[in-house]
């Protein structure tokens, strides 16, 4: 984890191996959908292990990079993406794109990015706990810039403060809470950083 008080801006661009974190000072991405779901919280749906279908596509790799200051955390996540081998036409009859799970009520997404480019509003969608990033394809790279608050984490899942101490839970759904991914017990991602 990376504790930075450098002034390097994050804006849109996406992150580098050698970004520093800051402060970003820009509106949340998804600020209108986290002021909905705030003030009409969805219901709670029942998952059944028997009702997922495969992804059309799938996260192979995850690069993570935290900053943890005084009241915020930053995460930036690079995610490299591949065609889901297990996927038929049958699972799904619509091509959704790249479906990511986020709790918007606790992760505010301040920057996303494809394939080194800036995505406008009309590349992605995000509806209550999802965001789904349009016209991927194999080897496609996302990059998105979160901010959380560890601090006001009530719920003890994601990334949570307890005491001085720093603490994760994220079994289950609770990676959700720290930035967007699909968080379902069938992706099996390597980690790195």
């Amino acid at each position: 984890m990376a504790n930075s008080t450098d002034a390097a801006a994050l804006g849109s661009a996406p992150p580098t191996k050698k970004s520093r974190i800051t402060k970003e000072t820009s509106p949340a991405l998804n600020a209108a959908l986290a002021a909905s779901s705030l003030a009409n919280p969805p219901k709670p749906v029942e998952v059944i292990r028997t009702n997922y279908r495969p992804l059309r596509w799938i996260v192979n790799e995850v690069e993570l990079e935290f900053a943890l200051f005084d009241g915020y955390t930053v995460v930036q996540s690079t995610l490299y993406i591949g065609k889901n081998p297990n996927y038929t036409s049958a699972d799904n009859d619509e091509d959704e794109g790249l479906v990511l799970n986020g709790d918007e009520t606790n992760v505010k997404l301040l920057s996303l990015s494809k394939d080194d480019m800036a995505l406008s509003s009309s590349d992605y969608t995000l509806s209550p706990g999802k965001l789904v990033v349009a016209n991927v394809k194999d080897g496609s790279v996302v990059q998105m810039t979160v901010e959380i608050v560890p601090e006001d984490n009530t719920q003890l899942s994601g990334l949570y403060k307890s005491g001085g101490m720093f603490c994760s839970q994220c079994e289950a759904e609770g990676f959700r809470r720290i930035t967007y991914y699909p968080d379902r017990p069938d992706v099996m991602a390597t980690f790195k950083r």
